[in-house]
């Protein structure tokens, strides 16, 4: 049993060492071929895996999964992704598609699926995952923003004289106050910012309801070459036919990857040198809420509202002129 346990386990992680071979050209390839190699060997995982004893779910909240069933649901609503870049509209979100399935060991969440090593099913769980990184979102006018949730463009100044970009700005150097830059930047002329395929290992403590999640990735694709952690506490409940949930928490980004994505480079704006270059990572503060209401079987009503705090070295991008990014959803979900 050790034997064929690790033998998943290693198998799992070939996955992630053979994902940072591939080449990408744009965003919906991105997606398709990162997740078609983790489902391609989710079977052989799961077909060798030694069986963790059934439980059933002890609480009555709604995001207790059955074992070994695939659920597919759709949400039709209105909502809104708020785009903290100045030359970025608002993402509007109409459809929310979601599919699950949960195994023994194997899991696959909408763009996130992982291994699970160990499961007390009382406390500690920790998982290997493979998910996507959403931060390209905002330069796209339509993507992965439009449908999962976790305009105006001013010219730009034609040429940019080079004497003029004047010396570059370190992110540290602005010590939490906003860029004074003002480059007029369109976002269809910088460089394209592209989807990366992160993976790493995820710990979770359950106490009395509320959850303890963290999470180490890393980018596998070789997109930035940069990292991220996340750290969130939950804690779902129910009152009647209501469901609620609340978490909070931070995620910190690496340098290499802020500044893939909110960084000036010189391709950016066509000189020899960048302008803002963020050289430290940063942590952005979030806060979630959901409620769900059952009206038949098959149909219920969601709400979700998330709000992100950028961290400084964000906020100081001359891409950037918000403070703040706000996810917000009303609408009818149906689970096939």
């Amino acid at each position: 049993m050790i034997i064929h346990r690790s033998l998943n386990i290693l198998s799992f992680l070939r996955l992630v060492q053979d994902v940072s071979a591939i080449t990408f050209s744009n965003s919906a390839c991105n997606v398709a071929r990162f997740f078609v190699l983790a489902l391609s060997v989710s079977y052989a995982v799961q077909s060798n895996a030694e069986p963790v004893n059934s439980y059933g779910c002890e609480s009555d909240y709604a995001e207790c999964a059955p074992i070994g069933k695939w659920e597919f649901g759709l949400g039709i609503g209105a909502g809104i992704r708020t785009n903290p870049l100045s030359a970025g509209d608002d993402l509007p979100i109409v459809l929310l598609p979601s599919i699950s399935y949960y195994g023994e060991r194997f899991f696959l969440e909408n763009l996130r699926a992982g291994f699970t090593v160990f499961d007390t099913r009382r406390s500690h769980m920790m998982n290997v995952v493979v998910t996507v990184g959403l931060e390209q979102i905002y330069f796209e006018s339509v993507g992965l923003g439009n449908f999962f949730l976790d305009g105006s463009t001013p010219t730009i100044r034609d040429p940019i004289p080079e004497e003029g970009l004047g010396e570059i700005i370190p992110s540290s150097s602005l010590n939490g106050t906003s860029a004074v830059v003002d480059l007029g930047i369109n976002l269809d002329d910088i460089e394209r910012r592209k989807t990366a395929g992160l993976a790493g290992l995820e710990y979770q403590y359950n106490i009395h309801n509320f959850a303890f999640n963290f999470q180490a990735l890393s980018d596998v694709t070789k997109i930035h070459s940069g990292s991220e952690g996340r750290l969130s506490i939950s804690y779902p409940f129910s009152a009647g036919r209501n469901d609620f949930g609340i978490a909070l928490g931070g995620i910190w980004q690496s340098d290499k990857l802020l500044n893939y994505y909110y960084g000036v480079s010189a391709e950016d704006i066509n000189a020899q040198e960048a302008l803002y270059v963020i050289d430290s990572g940063g942590v952005s503060p979030f806060l979630h809420f959901s409620w769900r209401r059952e009206l038949t079987k098959r149909w219920s009503l969601n709400t979700i509202i998330q709000g992100k705090a950028l961290t400084n070295n964000i906020k100081n991008s001359p891409l950037v002129e918000k403070d703040a990014v706000f996810n917000l959803f009303f609408g009818g979900v149906y689970r096939f």
